[in-house]
């Protein structure tokens, strides 16, 4: 994928060239860095159950509540990029995951009601958005370019994890202690992170304070960010919704929980192997996309036919295949816009947010209207399209090129 040129050393100038430690211990901070950013959404969907019973709201409102948090994401995106690229990675991640702990603590300590939740969640979404660009400009700084894929790889599993550990929680806090442990936990692994995070080392260059030039071929990265959004569309109803959904239909509480932490270790194995794959492939990126979008939207096909076994199959395939094919779009995004690193998340991250955002609020006044069928029916179309879009950039770009 070629649209655009720079040079990595360029991006390398405005920050300092290398953490102290291993690149791994780079990327596990970053991976670290944007579980803790996503938490406080994912929490959200999978302890819907018990948050719903205390604060008395329905599938709208929760809808609305995880539409928010991405909704404020996609707003904030293109801004805190840019801002990114002129403060620096650390920097970001530092002030992102602060945020993000301090919405996740807010909503433990404070929610007693529906907007009060949501105030919350809407912090938490800035959080995500400068969390999102720092750790994609601290990964294309610090680690080689042989390499990059494998870094996104791992980078992008934090999203399987933490709705793996969301998922985990409702047997063992939610049904226990209380489902506002779930997020004082989550406030609490931030700290951990701000204790990990370096500083820049001593001597090194501050980043740059110049505006950076507008990024190149902006219909193409339209067309990326429409695929991205559509995608989303799809697959945010899952972590949000499935727990609910499952328990309507006869599972129990605990073994949806379950269910929804394995099909998140499902996409984590997935999206590791792609970032690997990534390292090893020069071009054909977004045709893979395109394909695990298909899987995926078979998947979501099957949480629509409203019985316990296939359901169980579907959350498996959905995330496993529609929830793992970004890895594929951030590594040649980021290859392409080595010096852009923040703008180029900015740019894009908005198509994946507003469909994130849409998501959630469509399905759930769709599941209030007509039932969780048809609005999976809904979501599992709207992934198909995105494979469809996905594919028709692959060719675009595969034209260009040769062109």
């Amino acid at each position: 994928m070629v649209i655009a040129s720079g040079s990595v050393r360029t991006a390398r100038r405005h920050d300092a060239p290398g953490l102290n430690g291993s690149t791994w211990r780079t990327i596990s901070v970053g991976a670290l860095a944007t579980a803790v950013c996503v938490l406080p959404v994912f929490l959200t969907g999978a302890l819907a159950v018990q948050i719903r019973a205390d604060l008395a709201f329905g599938s709208l409102g929760l809808g609305i509540a995880v539409g928010a948090f991405r909704g404020a994401a996609a707003l904030s995106a293109s801004p805190l990029g840019r801002w990114v690229d002129r403060l620096g990675a650390r920097r970001s991640i530092r002030v992102a995951v602060a945020t993000a702990g301090l919405a996740s603590i807010g909503v433990a300590a404070t929610a007693t009601s529906w907007s009060i939740l949501v105030s919350w969640l809407v912090v938490g979404g800035c959080a995500l958005a400068l969390g999102q660009a720092g750790v994609n400009r601290l990964l294309v700084v610090e680690v080689k370019p042989k390499r990059i894929g494998i870094a996104f790889g791992v980078k992008q599993t934090a999203q399987p994890v933490a709705t793996m550990l969301a998922g985990l929680s409702v047997p063992f806090l939610a049904l226990t202690v209380g489902w506002q442990w779930g997020f004082a936990l989550a406030a609490a692994l931030a700290i951990v992170v701000l204790v990990s995070l370096p500083r820049r080392p001593a001597g090194t260059p501050p980043a740059s304070k110049t505006a950076a030039p507008p990024l190149r071929n902006r219909p193409t990265i339209l067309l990326v960010a429409i695929g991205f959004g559509l995608g989303n569309l799809a697959v945010s109803t899952v972590p949000a919704f499935f727990v609910d959904s499952a328990v309507r239909v006869g599972i129990t509480p605990h073994l949806a929980g379950g269910l929804l932490a394995v099909a998140s270790g499902a996409a984590l194995l997935v999206r590791l192997g792609s970032g690997l794959l990534s390292d090893r492939i020069s071009r054909g990126h977004l045709r893979i996309c395109a394909g695990l979008l298909a899987v995926g939207s078979v998947g979501i096909a099957l949480l629509a036919l409203g019985r316990p076994g296939p359901m169980m199959a579907g959350v498996v395939i959905s995330l496993a295949g529609a929830w793992a094919y970004n890895v594929l779009i951030w590594v040649p995004l980021m290859q392409a816009y080595p010096s852009q690193p923040g703008a180029i998340t900015g740019a894009v991250m908005p198509g994946g947010l507003i469909g994130g955002t849409v998501g959630p609020i469509v399905f759930g006044a769709i599941a209030q209207a007509a039932g969780d069928p048809t609005a999976w029916l809904v979501a599992a179309i709207s992934g198909a399209l995105a494979a469809v879009v996905m594919m028709m950039v692959a060719r675009r770009l595969e034209r260009e090129s040769t062109g």
